[in-house]
């Protein structure tokens, strides 16, 4: 098993007090979010002659605003500090997720043995740079020369 339920059920083991749905909801937002946030491409492209291709990003949950809707505490400190440990688990169960998919894509999908690879399901896009990575290949973006 690896779908998105998995990385769903590992963050609320290591936390208290989240909600599933709500989790998920947050995790869409902050795809969203990196998906219009500069970051989620800047520092990751990748020049192949002409060509300009971003390799995706990956949640840095601590610099997007929807983890911050998780906490539930009232008291300032108290929810900067809770803030801080959803995303620091977040992030540590991200990595242990990711490894999972990871050997599961080379188990299951090995390289040279395929053209195409058509993926759908919640995880789908939480597991794009995987997807990418396996598959050797990037999104092509739009970028200024001289900033490269």
């Amino acid at each position: 098993m690896i779908g998105m339920s998995l990385f769903l059920d590992w963050v609320i083991e290591r936390s208290s007090g989240l909600e599933r749905e709500k989790l998920l909801k947050v995790i869409n937002k902050c795809i969203d979010e990196i998906e219009i946030d500069e970051y989620g491409i800047s520092s990751n492209l990748i020049k192949d002659g002409q060509r300009v291709f971003a390799k995706s990003s990956f949640p840095q949950w601590d610099k997007l605003k929807a983890p911050k809707k998780l906490s539930t505490v009232s008291d300032a400190i108290l929810r900067e500090q809770e803030i801080k440990d959803i995303c620091k688990i977040l992030e540590i169960v991200s990595k242990q997720y990711r490894a999972r998919v990871r050997n599961w894509l080379a188990e299951i999908f090995p390289t040279e043995e395929f053209d195409c690879l058509f993926i759908s399901g919640g995880a789908a896009k939480f597991l794009h740079q995987e997807i990418e990575q396996h598959c050797n290949s990037y999104r092509r973006v739009e970028y200024d020369p001289s900033s490269f």
